[in-house]
């Protein structure tokens, strides 16, 4: 499977690849600080055995895989909600959407912009 179509963290859409590159770039010495990837692994908790899991993987052999078909994974997931009470609304009220102005915006960066 390419690592750009598996997302291990279905919460954030964190997909094996950027995992990989993260772990490339940033070395991480322990497994949780594969969350610092997009915040993989924070939201429902469902990823968090797969990040372990990568993260094992890339410090024995550089390369990681997930032996488990998405549609499946996204079942498991499904399950896991419904075995834990998890609601998806109530992680998106801990992040409200952010309602921009496009014009306050460009104002924004023109002020930044001014030269005194």
């Amino acid at each position: 499977m390419d690592p750009d179509d598996f997302e291990v963290c279905l919460c954030f859409h964190v997909n094996l690849r950027k995992l990989i590159t993260h772990h490339r770039l940033n070395q991480p010495k322990v497994a949780s600080q594969m969350s610092e990837c997009f915040g993989a692994g924070t939201g429902c908790g469902f990823c968090r055995p797969f990040l372990e899991s990568v993260f094992r993987q890339l410090q024995e052999t550089g390369e990681a895989s997930i032996e488990v078909a998405a549609g499946e994974y996204q079942r498991r997931r499904k399950a896991y909600h419904n075995r834990t009470g998890f609601d998806r609304k109530s992680l998106d009220s801990l992040m409200p959407p952010v309602e921009l102005n496009p014009d306050e915006l460009l104002d924004d960066i023109d002020e930044d912009l001014k030269l005194d």
